[in-house]
């Protein structure tokens, strides 16, 4: 009896674990999604910087 009580705690911490793992990997992939389009952005803003125009308008920059 107390070893199927074992295997099965073994198991739920097995399944545990995984799950854990399975969190772990979202974060990263949600980190680097956002890396990546805070990389995105930051290189729009810059070629919004270095341009006159946009849309045939004129590019004001207000500090």
């Amino acid at each position: 009896m107390f070893f199927v009580y074992g295997l099965i705690q073994q198991i739920e911490h097995t399944r545990k674990a995984e799950q854990l793992v399975n969190n772990i990997n979202l974060v990263n992939n949600t980190l680097l999604k956002l890396d990546q389009l805070q990389q995105h952005i930051l290189l729009n803003h810059q070629r919004m910087l270095n341009t006159q125009t946009v849309n045939n308008v004129q590019n004001f920059q207000f500090y």
